[in-house]
């Protein structure tokens, strides 16, 4: 009796395959978009930080920036309570700015807009902060004019970055 045997694989081995195949499929995807949103969130941190070193190369003789670095607007942004917000939209960081709310636009997040605050908005400020969104998640980038940088921070009253 001679027996023919066929060579190629049983179905529950390509089941078992394909069921392997599908698991490291869904881990690599699953890293590459947590790679992704935070790659987002770098971009405009990076992005902030160039508006801030901007900032810097505006201050005068007596330590002071323009008197349009962060403009108040008509109609006062409230983020948090007792806080006016101001934007850089109407000075001279306007392209910086621009560029970031862009970005922020594109990506489709609640909050787009790159707010600040400053010491006094009546003259010449001594003092700036300003913070964007940099993850749908609730996460704020803010600068200063002391040089502080930090996520989970907001502007707060007098131009300085507090705890968010």
């Amino acid at each position: 009796m001679s027996k023919n045997f066929t060579k190629g694989f049983t179905l529950i081995e390509i089941l078992v395959v394909i069921a392997i195949l599908s698991i490291l499929t869904s881990i690599v995807l699953t890293v590459l978009i947590s790679t992704r949103d935070r790659a987002k969130g770098a971009a405009v941190m990076t992005s902030m930080r160039a508006l801030a070193n901007q900032a810097e190369l505006l201050i005068d003789s007596e330590g002071r920036y323009p008197a349009n670095l962060c403009v108040q607007p008509t109609n006062p942004v409230y983020f948090r309570a007792g806080i006016t917000y101001g934007n850089f939209d109407l000075g001279p960081l306007h392209k910086e700015s621009g560029a970031i709310r862009k970005y922020l636009m594109t990506q489709g997040w609640s909050l787009w807009q790159v707010y600040c605050t400053v010491d006094t908005f009546s003259d010449k400020p001594s003092a700036w902060a300003g913070f964007a969104m940099v993850d749908p998640g609730q996460v704020y980038f803010c600068v200063d004019s002391s040089g502080f940088r930090g996520a989970n921070y907001i502007a707060g009253n007098g131009g300085k970055c507090i705890p968010f």
